[in-house]
């Protein structure tokens, strides 16, 4: 199948129908404040269906465009195109009641870094290129920890002995906890939180500094780009004997 970028382009054209909703969104499409956000959201109704739109706070860009068959917006129909901050193309993947049929991605210098098929909600067809259009077989790449510790392993058993709570060092606090963090396309660690507390603040923020004081890593690469990833951690913070008495 061919595809024109010019053609695809003109199938979007930002138009103004009855506003639904606007929702503001941060670095990792979380709900934020208008302050704190990275992007803001516009659902409209026309004909039937529900456009979402999603735009760069910063410069009024669209990110994203696509309809939707229910109000919801959970089902996909036709194509959702998505662009960069400077207005270049990154994906362009059609859909047909919600099933993805074919998908176009972009690098930033404009050439192809992947083209997918798909049948009956099963990938028939992918071919990756690099920035240079030399075909790779890429698919999918997640993170690496590089870093003067030999594993990850070694740098939280490291990290975990460091600065820790007094409460915790005394015997008066212990617990389990896990934290939620995300590897940005630069390998540094962003939007780190705890979404399963110990209970004790003191341990959550320890643990929610050793992961933002994570040496950088090498980024996860999907379609032959770099992408943003997401990982959890779990962390124990084992009884220590109480010397106060």
């Amino acid at each position: 199948m061919k595809f024109s970028v010019t053609v695809l382009l003109a199938i979007f054209p930002f138009v103004s129908f009855s506003q639904i909703d606007t929702t503001y969104l941060d670095v990792i499409w979380k709900v934020s404040s208008k302050d704190s956000a990275i992007y803001y959201r516009l659902i409209t109704k026309n004909d039937g269906l529900w456009l979402k739109q999603d735009f760069f706070k910063e410069n009024n860009q669209l990110q994203m465009s696509g309809n939707y068959i229910d109000s919801a917006c959970l089902l996909k129909t036709g194509f959702f195109v998505w662009h960069r901050k400077d207005g270049s193309l990154a994906d362009s993947i059609l859909y047909k009641n919600n099933i993805k049929i074919e998908a176009w991605y972009f690098h930033e210098n404009g050439k192809k870094s992947a083209y997918e098929v798909f049948e009956n909600n099963k990938q028939i067809k992918n071919i990756n290129w690099n920035e240079n259009g030399i075909a790779i077989d890429e698919n999918y790449r997640d993170t690496v920890y590089e870093s003067k510790y030999a594993t990850w392993k070694d740098y939280l058993e490291a990290a975990l002995r460091m600065n820790q709570p007094k409460a915790y060092k005394k015997g008066k606090i212990s617990g389990k906890l896990t934290v939620e963090f995300y590897i940005g396309k630069d390998g540094y660690i962003i939007n780190a939180r705890v979404i399963k507390s110990s209970g004790y603040l003191e341990l959550d923020n320890h643990a929610i500094g050793i992961i933002n004081n994570s040496p950088r890593w090498t980024p996860a690469r999907q379609h032959g780009r770099k992408v943003i990833s997401r990982k959890e951690q779990p962390f124990t913070y084992p009884p220590l004997y109480d010397l106060d008495y």
